[in-house]
């Protein structure tokens, strides 16, 4: 592997940086962890038993968690770069053309208007569209 490639990881679908995952878990372990201890000696004296503070302690140790996790998003920023521009509909013609191949390809026309509104939402109304007068081109062509 290159050093690039050991920099990042995939966790949950996102790219992060190894060195910055592993400041996180360790500000989230320890915040945690503070946040149970603490609690356990004040629900102490409060709680009519110590099961229930120890109880009540993890809830504020995952409350903690939580905070946690909001101090390290705010930390640590996303190591992605998106990117808008323009794009090639190239690989759409050619996964057109692959589903064609297994039968029957259905028309725009015969879908529900909430389809057909969000196919063109997406954009990819036109694509289909314009696949579906080549295959009726050739089908002509064929005739």
């Amino acid at each position: 592997m290159t050093d690039g490639a050991m920099k990042y990881a995939e966790v949950w679908g996102d790219t992060v940086d190894l060195k910055d995952l592993a400041k996180a878990v360790v500000i989230g372990g320890v915040i945690a962890l503070a946040c149970y201890l603490i609690a356990g000696r004040v629900l102490m004296a409060y709680a009519p038993s110590a099961q229930i503070a120890r109880t009540y302690a993890m809830l504020f140790g995952l409350l903690g968690c939580i905070g946690a996790g909001a101090l390290c998003a705010r930390l640590f920023a996303p190591k992605r770069d998106l990117s808008e521009g323009t794009h090639d509909d190239a690989w759409r013609d050619e996964a057109l053309a692959a589903l064609a191949e297994g039968g029957r390809f259905g028309r725009t026309e015969d879908l529900p208007a909430v389809v057909q509104a969000e196919m063109k939402e997406l954009g990819l109304y036109d694509t289909f569209v314009r696949y579906e007068a080549v295959l009726r081109q050739d089908e002509a062509k064929n005739s």
